[in-house]
């Protein structure tokens, strides 16, 4: 059981850590990193833990269209205005 409280050690707490990078390399790396350091604090302090990898999908770039629709809605939701300068090529996509 999980405690709300804020003054109490609770028995069991629970971290969720999401890493992504576009080099492969990089957050492999990253994700490794912060293994050995959750190792390193469950030893030292004789504690356990439990590693639940969710997915672990090769990164990802998205297309200019969809940053820019996601910048668009973004500046719409917070209430700004998004100005496309002609020069960009984003621009062109705007239609």
């Amino acid at each position: 059981m999980l405690s709300n409280n804020i003054n109490s050690v609770p028995r069991e707490a629970r971290i969720e850590i999401d890493i992504r990078d576009i080099d492969l390399e990089r957050r492999d790396s990253v994700v490794k990193s912060v293994l050995d350091k959750v190792q390193a604090v469950a030893e030292q302090r004789g504690v356990t833990y439990e590693v639940d990898m969710i997915n672990q999908d090769p990164p990802a770039t998205c297309g200019h269209q969809v940053g820019l629709s996601l910048l668009t809605y973004m500046c719409i939701a917070l209430g700004n205005r998004l100005c496309v300068l002609s020069s960009c090529k984003w621009f062109q996509l705007l239609g």
